[in-house]
């Protein structure tokens, strides 16, 4: 009995001297960079860059991937912030180099254009073959703020950033490489159509 006594004391302080693992955060958050800076003419002209409009699926920081025509998130990787806030920090970025004044929505003064934008598409798609891609897509409209005329509407897609492996680094490196095309595209085509204006 004393034996069985002394074996079962032994038992409760070696299991309360045990520690627990540490849990380990299985989420990780993707932050895309810009790109430094466009090389273009600096315009005497100001914008303001709008937020996009976008699809209530795409207004989260999830990660969305279609594969089969089904469209689907990933578990435990997403965003830093929602891809419209995220393209709108890249056009800000971008436009510094090509007008004298970039604002932001929120900014209370008044600019000489104003680029509206929609967000279509900011997916991860899987093909036939289990290869997958990016693709964003984007309408934009620049808008001269003085006589309320449209300069330029025009459709942006990328869909080309192959993912060269399945993992979380090559995805964020394709949703990068995709969004700074795009964003460069605008930025170049807002400056162009401005300086005629």
């Amino acid at each position: 009995m004393k034996k069985f006594l002394i074996v079962l004391i032994s038992l409760v302080f070696i299991s309360c001297s045990i520690k627990d693992a540490p849990q380990v955060d299985k989420t990780q958050i993707l932050r895309l960079k810009s790109e430094s800076t466009l090389n273009l003419n600096n315009t005497n002209k100001s914008i303001k860059i709008l937020t996009p409009s976008m699809p209530s699926m795409l207004n989260s920081k999830d990660i969305i991937y279609e594969q089969n025509g089904i469209m689907q998130t990933w578990a435990y990787h997403f965003f830093e912030d929602t891809p419209a806030k995220i393209i709108t920090s890249f056009l800000i970025q971008k436009a510094t180099s090509g007008f004298k004044v970039v604002l932001s929505q929120d900014s209370i003064v008044q600019s000489d254009f104003i680029l509206e934008s929609r967000l279509n598409d900011f997916t991860q798609i899987y093909n036939e073959n289990g290869e997958s891609y990016v693709r964003i897509s984007m309408d934009i409209t620049l808008i001269d703020s003085k006589n309320l005329q449209v300069i330029l509407s025009k459709n942006y897609i990328n869909e080309h950033e192959k993912l060269e492996n399945d993992n979380v680094n090559s995805l964020r490196k394709a949703f990068e490489n995709a969004l700074n095309s795009i964003t460069n595209s605008i930025i170049k085509d807002c400056s162009l159509m401005t300086s005629k204006n």
